[in-house]
């Protein structure tokens, strides 16, 4: 019943950035910048606030810095056409999302050590979100328009639901909520008065 509720959820909301940028923007300053070795194109970076290690997603790996230092201290490969990072702490996982391969990685999140590889219900795995209330992984699949859900107890797929647009980048409120961006949605941004 859950997951239907959520799938009404889902199809009904997409959120666009908006092009106002809070007075107190100009406060932040770059504190760092670090070097990461290799080539290829870049997606998403995840920290993980528990051990201070920042997940970067690069071309067909993720490499694992930590924040402090930034120097690399793991790389998760095989990741082909990486894109998002979820943390699920209670679980001690982590779930990369394999774009180029309709795949997602599950690592240990102490050891990175792999764990197994779940095929998704969809194609061209995008961004990827942890939901704490009901204990899934949702894979936002931009390329079918629906995400692919994942018990993270077993890492086996309980459901696909079909999302109005492209999924291009989700955040849960950790109650039971889902909000997308839909990329090729934009009536947000189309009501937006013109400045």
């Amino acid at each position: 019943m859950f997951l239907k509720k959520l799938s009404m959820t889902l199809a009904a909301i997409g959120l666009c950035t908006l092009s106002a940028v809070p007075a107190f923007a100009s406060e932040y300053k770059i504190a760092n910048k670090f070097h990461i070795d290799g080539n290829g194109g870049w997606d998403f970076c995840s920290l993980d606030d528990a051990t201070g290690r920042l997940f970067v997603s690069h071309e067909n790996q993720v490499q694992v810095l930590d924040v402090n230092s930034g120097q690399q201290i793991g790389v998760i490969p095989d990741t082909k056409g990486v894109h998002g990072i979820a943390f699920v702490p209670e679980q001690n996982k982590a779930y990369v999302s394999n774009g180029k391969d309709g795949s997602v990685t599950v690592v240990d999140l102490k050891t990175l050590a792999f764990l197994q590889k779940t095929t998704v219900t969809g194609t061209g795995p995008d961004v990827i979100v942890y939901e704490p209330f009901s204990k899934t992984v949702f894979v936002m699949n931009g390329k079918s328009a629906n995400a692919t859900v994942i018990d993270v107890k077993n890492d086996s797929v309980v459901a696909t639901i079909p999302v109005d647009g492209k999924p291009e980048f989700a955040t849960s409120d950790e109650t039971g909520h889902l909000f997308l961006n839909l990329e090729d949605k934009e009536w947000l941004k189309s009501s937006t008065p013109k400045p």
